[in-house]
């Protein structure tokens, strides 16, 4: 959490930041905001449930900020060739969004009773659609990588490589 908070911070910070820095930095922010909301909710269980809110809240714009990614790393020309990416990632983000607006309501999460009488965060029917919503878009947003890669020339997919390898692992991670 500190350290992708960390990391979006510098990009932002950084004087000369590009479309792909920003881009970058955003998708860094909403992975270390949600686990920082994940981290507080365990501290604070109490309030636990607005927690995990918050914390899907950010996770929920992560499949349309990796798109984005994807998108600042192609050149302009091959920008022009795939312009359905750009829908793809404005309909990916207005779907996270409008997702996002029915987890702040209160339909995706709810206090479950156990048996042994202990409380628990469970998921109503509606958190199976916001996961299914994630996991599509980061398949997405991961293919659009992959087509970056594609499409880079040798010294830039050399350090895009890792950069793909590393996203793919939080993205696993999360």
């Amino acid at each position: 959490s500190a350290s992708a908070g960390g990391m979006a911070c510098l990009l932002f910070a950084r004087r000369q930041a590009s479309t792909s820095h920003r881009s970058l930095a955003s998708w860094l922010g909403g992975t270390g905001g949600a686990n920082l909301a994940n981290g507080i909710g365990l501290m604070d269980e109490s309030h636990a449930l607005l927690w995990q809110e918050i914390a899907m809240v950010a996770i929920l714009i992560q499949p349309a900020a990796l798109l984005y990614v994807g998108l600042a790393f192609l050149n302009p020309t091959e920008r022009g060739r795939e312009s359905s990416a750009l829908w793809r990632a404005r309909i990916t983000g207005l779907v996270g969004l409008l997702l996002a607006l029915l987890v702040m309501t209160g339909l995706v999460f709810q206090w479950k009773i156990l048996e042994n009488g202990e409380s628990t965060i469970a998921l109503s029917s509606w958190g199976s659609v916001s996961y299914a919503f994630l996991v599509i878009g980061m398949a997405l947003g991961l293919a659009q990588l992959e087509v970056v890669l594609r499409a880079s020339h040798e010294p830039v997919r050399h350090k895009l490589k890792f950069l793909v390898i590393g996203l793919g692992g939080l993205a696993g991670y999360q």
